[in-house]
């Protein structure tokens, strides 16, 4: 067997060998098992998600059927909500009160 040589020409003691890893397959499944498992938690959708502005938008133009002419974020008896200006088909302006943390119009 020839000597291991370096780039610049210098000999070595022989051939690297990189060592295993440790915990090997067993330590991958868990990690993707683990990875695999968070991954349905999120599509679940946590439950501290806040509803967007767009999404208020979009459950006040479909309860009203109107357009939607503002979205403000307020606090109404210390609870937080989207308060959503709307124009309804009629020509009426409306403001509807949406739960950020629900989404549900109050």
């Amino acid at each position: 067997m020839k000597p291991h040589r370096l780039p610049s020409g210098v000999p070595t003691s022989g051939p690297r060998r990189v060592p295993p890893a440790r915990g090997g397959r067993a330590a991958l499944r868990a990690l993707l098992a683990a990875l695999m498992a968070g991954g349905a938690l999120a599509a679940a959708g946590p439950a501290f998600a806040d509803v967007s502005r767009d999404d208020a938008a979009a459950v006040v133009k479909r309860e009203t059927g109107g357009r939607v002419l503002a979205v403000e974020r307020a606090e109404v008896q210390g609870r937080a909500v989207w308060r959503v200006k709307v124009v309804t088909p009629g020509g009426d302006v409306r403001v509807l009160l949406v739960d950020v943390a629900s989404g549900k119009s109050l």
